[in-house]
């Protein structure tokens, strides 16, 4: 069995349309079971709704912060999602892009 931060990063990288098949399945077989995870989910989709009108615009946005050397755009962003109640398994607040 995964770890449930496992299925709580994969609502963040499904929001930003970042899952693969496999992971998309994955998610969705864990969501029918886990009301926790579909908040968490819901908060995410909410999030890029609001904030970014199309899929391709946040990947644009999502690679560009990447990008930056400023490293305090990462730390305010996690910050930011924590207080709003995202978790995130110690290897996400490493520097660098989530993605493998």
């Amino acid at each position: 069995m995964r770890d449930h931060f496992y299925y709580k990063e994969l609502t963040a990288l499904a929001a930003a349309g970042y899952l693969s098949d496999q992971e998309c399945q994955e998610l969705r077989d864990h969501l029918a079971i886990c009301l926790e995870c579909r908040k968490s989910e819901r908060a995410f989709a909410d999030l890029v709704r609001c904030l970014w009108p199309s899929r391709t615009s946040l990947h644009e946005v999502v690679d560009h912060m990447n990008s930056l050397p400023d490293e305090g755009i990462r730390r305010r962003f996690l910050e930011r999602a924590e207080r709003e109640g995202i978790q995130f398994s110690p290897s996400v607040k490493k520097k660098g892009p989530v993605r493998d």
